[in-house]
């Protein structure tokens, strides 16, 4: 009799165990530090308001890119669905003396899923 009682109740707790668990997330968070430089190799001070364009390039598909401008800490964050290698474009000016100075430039970024991905970018003036 025990064990007639017993079988159902370990099912059920087992179904519901299966039902409840946690599910992972998968979601991949990129976080872009951009900084002028004018040598290229040397971070001077954040790119506030600094445009960033991720996976722009017309083979990705929409899931897999996103635009928007740096926090005053020169700061852009995005999350995205699901793990890529995307190509990551800044731009911005910085007014030197009274002549505003456009400065640009590229890396790319690796998600991975579950992840927190951070790279920094460095911007330099365009010729």
């Amino acid at each position: 009799m025990k064990t007639r009682l017993f079988i159902p109740i370990v099912i059920c707790l087992f179904s519901l165990f299966l039902c409840t668990q946690c599910k992972k997330d998968k979601s991949c968070k990129a976080i872009i530090h951009v900084y002028f430089s004018n040598n290229g190799i040397d971070a001077e001070e954040p790119a506030a308001g600094a445009y960033v364009a991720i996976g722009q390039n017309a083979n990705y598909a929409d899931f897999a890119k996103a635009e928007g401008y740096t926090n005053e800490q020169g700061i852009f964050e995005h999350s995205f669905l699901y793990e890529a290698s995307l190509e990551v474009y800044a731009t911005s000016s910085k007014d030197v003396g009274d002549v505003p100075i456009m400065y640009a430039g590229a890396t790319q970024i690796k998600l991975e899923a579950g992840e927190t991905t951070e790279i920094d970018l460095l911007i330099i003036p365009v010729q």
